[in-house]
C-alpha cells in the first residue's frame, strides 16, 4: 500500500565544513553525531493525516514498534515511542494521532518545548497534498527530512530553504508504506548500534529485504544528484550571509 496513496562510506563524525563551492557542491557529509543526539536521545518527529492510509500506516508502525520492544505512551492528541537502550543511546519518535486535528499537534509541541527537545529527523507519512503541514515541523538544524509521499523529491528545495545543511531522503515515484517501514527499521538500527547513518550500510540492508519495484526510485541522500547541488547551494549561500574571519 503506498504511503502517499500511505507511503562513499560516509559517516557523520564532524569533519570540518568544505570551503570551496566545487567541494559544497559536490561533496556530501552526514550530520556529526552531536546533530543527531540530544543527551545520548535521538529525537524524531513523525507526521501522520486524518485519512484511511493516513490511518492504516499509523495502525502498522505502532503495531510494529511494539512488537519489537519499543516503549509506548498515549498521551492527548499525539504518542511517544521509546527504543530500547543500546550503547547509551535510544530513540524517541513523537507522532501525531491522524484525526485529532490542529488541537493534539499543538498540544505536541508543547510537550516537546517542555522537554527541551527539537527532532533531528522528521518523517513524512502521508499523501503529498499533505505536505505542506509537514514542512512547518522543519526546523533549520534539522539533520534528515524522510519524505515518505509520492513524488517527495520535489520538495528538496523548499526542504533545503528551511534547513540548509539536512539530508533529504525521499522517492520519484510512488511512496510505499511497506518500504518506508523498512528503511526507517533500517535507519533505526545504525543510528542506536553506532551513533551515526552509513549509507552504504542502509542500502545494503533495503536491497536485501526490499524486494518492490518501487525501491528503485528512492534516492539515497549521499548520491542523489538533485540534492547535493540544491544543498550545496544554500549552504554556499547561508556561509556567505556568515562569512569567516
Amino acid at each position: 500500500m503506498p504511503d502517499d496513496a500511505v507511503d562513499p562510506d560516509l559517516r557523520w563524525h564532524g569533519r570540518k565544513p568544505a570551503r570551496t563551492t566545487a567541494d559544497l557542491f559536490f561533496v556530501q557529509e552526514p550530520p556529526p553525531d552531536d546533530r543527531l543526539f540530544q543527551g545520548g536521545i535521538d529525537w524524531q518527529r513523525m507526521t501522520f493525516y486524518d485519512d484511511r492510509d493516513g490511518h492504516a500506516s499509523y495502525r502498522a508502525f505502532v503495531k510494529q514498534r511494539r512488537a519489537i520492544g519499543w516503549a509506548i505512551q498515549n498521551h492527548r492528541g499525539f504518542i511517544t515511542l521509546t527504543s530500547p537502550e543500546r550503547s547509551s543511546r535510544k530513540i524517541i519518535i513523537v507522532a501525531n494521532a491522524p484525526g485529532v486535528g490542529g488541537q493534539g499537534r499543538a498540544a505536541l509541541r508543547d510537550w516537546m518545548v517542555r522537554q527541551q527537545a527539537s527532532p533531528s529527523i522528521v518523517i513524512h507519512r502521508g499523501h503529498s497534498y499533505h505536505e505542506d503541514r509537514t514542512m512547518s515541523e522543519i526546523a533549520s538544524a534539522t539533520a534528515l527530512v524522510f519524505w515518505g509521499s509520492c513524488g517527495g523529491q520535489v520538495r528538496l528545495a523548499a526542504t533545503l530553504e528551511q534547513a540548509p545543511d539536512a539530508q533529504v531522503l525521499a522517492t520519484q515515484n510512488i511512496g510505499m508504506s511497506s518500504i518506508n517501514q523498512t528503511l526507517l527499521r533500517i535507519i533505526e538500527e545504525r543510528l542506536l548500534n553506532s551513533g551515526v547513518i552509513d549509507w552504504n550500510a542502509v542500502w545494503a540492508g533495503a536491497q536485501a529485504q526490499i524486494n518492490d519495484q518501487y525501491f528503485s526510485p528512492y534516492k539515497r541522500p549521499d548520491q542523489n544528484s538533485t540534492n547535493l547541488a540544491l544543498r550545496g547551494w544554500c549552504m554556499w549561500v547561508e556561509r556567505s550571509k556568515h562569512p569567516q574571519t
